[in-house]
Order: structure tokens, then sequence, then C-alpha cells
């Protein structure tokens, strides 16, 4: 905003400026102020246009089953797990095939 002399804020802003810094001009004040906003002008549109152009990530959802309760006469199954690979059978937390070798996680 370029201060017109004479003008009510351009007397509110020479007010406020010397008894800010008293014996400075404040024209040169002024200046710096403009130049300043312009900066942060600049640094905003390039913010605002990378933000844009950036590649938006969606996050996958998890829900999470709700545990059904067991009815008294059932029995607790035991999971069977299998080699991703050659099919054998493994425990729960192997983290490497006993048949194959090949690693499950």
């Amino acid at each position: 905003m370029i201060q017109m002399p004479g003008s009510y804020l351009s007397e509110v802003a020479n007010i406020f400026l010397a008894s800010l810094f008293p014996g400075q001009s404040t024209d040169l004040f002024a200046v710096f102020l403009q130049f300043g906003g312009g900066i942060v002008a600049i640094f905003g549109l390039i913010i605002a246009i990378s933000g844009a152009a950036a590649p938006q990530g969606t996050k996958a959802r998890h829900v999470q089953a709700q545990p059904q309760p067991l009815a008294k006469t059932a029995q607790p199954f035991m999971q069977q797990f299998n080699c991703k690979f050659c099919g054998a059978e493994i425990e729960k937390d192997e983290v490497f095939c006993p048949k194959c070798g090949r690693a499950q996680k």
C-alpha cells in the first residue's frame, strides 16, 4: 500500500511509527514493510502451489471386527498356518518355513 500524503491512514501510521522509532524517517520503514509483504506473498504462493501439486496420499481405514462371544458348547479351535510358498504346516510365530526355508513375513 502506497501512503498518500495527507490521508488519515498516513497520519495514523506516522504517529504510530514516530512513537516506536523516535527521530527515524517513516518513509524508509514503509518501503521495507512493502518489500517484506511482497516476499511473504511470494512464499505463500509457492507453498500454495506446491501443496496443490503434491500427490494426495490416501489413508487406509482399518476396520476391526468385533469379537463374537463363544457359545458354551463350542470348543476353541486351533488355527492352522501354512507356508505361503510350499504349503507346509507351520506354527503361528514361525519366521521361516521348516520345509522350504523361505521367509514368511
